[in-house]
């Protein structure tokens, strides 16, 4: 498993104590098989909405059915 560092770009695959040992930063990310940076998703605002919808239902079923 390969690392980078989001400070200096220093790639390698031992990064002690999750720090880069080029600059000693702490800003690294791990790299896939083929030596490109894991993209992040970031989840959309109706994905979020759902989310919680669903959340609401289920505590809703929830306090319907036991406590009441």
């Amino acid at each position: 498993m390969s690392y980078i560092c989001q400070t200096c770009q220093h790639k390698g695959k031992q990064f002690p104590n999750g720090r880069c040992p080029a600059c000693d930063s702490h800003n690294i990310e791990r790299l896939t098989s083929s030596g490109e940076q894991i993209v992040k998703k970031k989840r959309s605002r109706l994905d979020v909405i759902l989310l919680i919808t669903f959340w609401a239902l289920f505590l809703y079923a929830i306090w319907k059915n036991f406590l009441q």
